[in-house]
């Protein structure tokens, strides 16, 4: 008797415990600056989430900060409800009482297309042509990966931060010209383990929408952009980043490239039959300074005429939060249209 009623009481608070799992609420407000694509496209974006359980709710606003691409800025706020329990997508036009509805098997295909309309602002032209998105230019070897932690700590929003550093390296042979040239992506991490109870669900979340979607989803307007281009070398920094301790509070993203291709598509020498990959990468880690330094900051700024900045993001959380939330919030708004 003793015995049954010790695993009638073990198998009750197991589920108690994954019910206030599956319950958990969490809010947190983010900003993510970036210089946008091959120095195009700048903008500037606010989030506040809203979770629980299996349901996420994102408000976000975006607007350009280049001096001509801002007046291309989606105007209002957009909200997002994404639903893991029925793998569904809502987006909605608050104004019109609108919503448009995706499947996560539709966004996952749209994202092995390389991009996904979803990420994209329709009133933002095209800036570089895509011949297609989906299709690397490039054979990559496999990415040489690197995590190092920094000395010091830093205080961000109130939350005391321990500084990484992870890079990924890789030589891509260029299909068309059979030049090779050294792709490197540095993300620099501020990680907290204060924050890491509180994000336990949003990290759970994210990893199960990951598992679903295929990679990515959670990456914003950027990532969605670049991913079918660099997917192997992101997939596999992602994981790294992942396993460092603490949950990141501010995350600095940096691609650049080296860019004999544009040099020889423009008839200059490029000298590249004579130089090893090694070289590349180390003309490449020239133009960014010290990765690991604390002029790092500085010198990631200058650039050689030898490589080319593909992308940059910073994404900083302002605030967390914990507490109920009303379950209204995840569920399509009574009175708003279906559209396609």
């Amino acid at each position: 008797m003793k015995t049954i009623t010790f695993r009638v009481l073990a198998i009750f608070t197991l589920v108690l415990l994954a019910v206030q799992f599956s319950f958990a609420q969490v809010s947190w407000e983010t900003v993510t600056t970036s210089n946008g694509f091959f120095g195009q496209g700048a903008f500037k974006s606010f989030k506040q989430i809203y979770l629980q359980g299996n349901a996420q709710r994102t408000v976000s606003k975006m607007e350009f900060t280049g001096s001509i691409m801002k007046h291309f800025s989606p105007k209002g706020m957009d909200s997002e409800i994404t639903r893991l329990d029925k793998e569904l997508f809502w987006r909605f036009n608050d104004r019109k009482k609108t919503y448009t509805e995706a499947t996560f098997a539709e966004l996952k295909q749209m994202f092995e297309q390389g991009v996904s309309e979803y990420e994209t602002p329709k009133n933002m032209p095209e800036s570089r042509p895509q011949a297609n998105e989906g299709e690397s230019e490039y054979n990559w070897e496999k990415p040489k990966i690197e995590v190092r932690k920094l000395a010091g700590s830093q205080n961000i929003n109130g939350f005391k931060c321990q500084p990484y550093v992870v890079t990924a390296t890789t030589v891509g042979t260029h299909k068309a010209t059979g030049i090779k040239d050294t792709l490197l992506i540095v993300s620099h991490v501020w990680s907290s383990k204060k924050a890491e109870q509180s994000m336990k669900a949003a990290k759970d979340f994210n990893k199960r929408l990951m598992e679903k979607l295929g990679f990515m989803r959670q990456g914003g307007r950027g990532f969605a952009m670049i991913t079918g281009q660099y997917m192997e070398q992101l997939k596999e920094l992602q994981k790294q980043v992942n396993k460092i301790d603490g949950y990141p509070i501010k995350t600095d993203m940096r691609m650049t490239m080296t860019s004999h291709v544009k040099k020889a598509k423009g008839g200059s020498e490029t000298g590249s039959e004579g130089e090893t990959p090694q070289v590349a990468l180390d003309d490449l880690k020239s133009s960014l300074g010290s990765l690991f330094g604390r002029k790092m900051k500085k010198t990631a700024k200058k650039k050689s005429s030898g490589a080319t900045e593909i992308f940059q993001s910073t994404s900083v959380i302002k605030s967390i939060k914990t507490g109920n939330i009303n379950s209204k919030m995840f569920v399509v708004p009574v009175g708003y249209t279906l559209t396609k």
